[in-house]
């Protein structure tokens, strides 16, 4: 890094004249807003970008959201039967048990009837652009 900052630094001097430091100062304060700008442009994008994955499949209608977090953990943890009691601040405190394997073929189930409901609007969809175009 101090090689790129060297050879920076000397191409920068070469190329530019000498500036006064009030003139600096004031440059400085004007790019800051600039780098602020720039940097959360760049934390949009990249957040975005994350994002993306789930969006697209939300707006296709694809995405199958599980009922509570700890039914997601114990689908991916691929557990067996769970006790769940869930408290919480104004609502009265839940107490069940899930049948993680009952629980995953639904799941699944319900990812299939959306893949398949997808699938019939891709046709529909397609074959009306195909009778618009004759």
């Amino acid at each position: 890094m101090w090689w790129f900052r060297w050879h920076a630094r000397r191409f920068f001097r070469s190329v530019m004249n000498p500036m006064d430091p009030a003139v600096a100062l004031k440059w400085t304060a004007r790019l800051r807003v600039l780098y602020i700008f720039i940097a959360f442009n760049a934390v949009i994008v990249s957040y975005k970008y994350y994002t993306k994955t789930t969006d697209h499949l939300k707006e296709k209608g694809l995405f199958v959201e599980d009922k509570t977090p700890s039914h997601a953990r114990a689908r991916l943890m691929q557990l067996q039967d769970i006790h769940i009691i869930r408290t919480g601040v104004g609502r009265p405190t839940e107490e069940y048990t899930i049948n993680v394997e009952e629980y995953r073929k639904d799941f699944e189930r319900q990812q299939e009837e959306k893949r398949q409901q997808y699938l019939v609007q891709k046709k529909a969809m397609s074959e009306k652009s195909e009778e618009l175009k004759d």
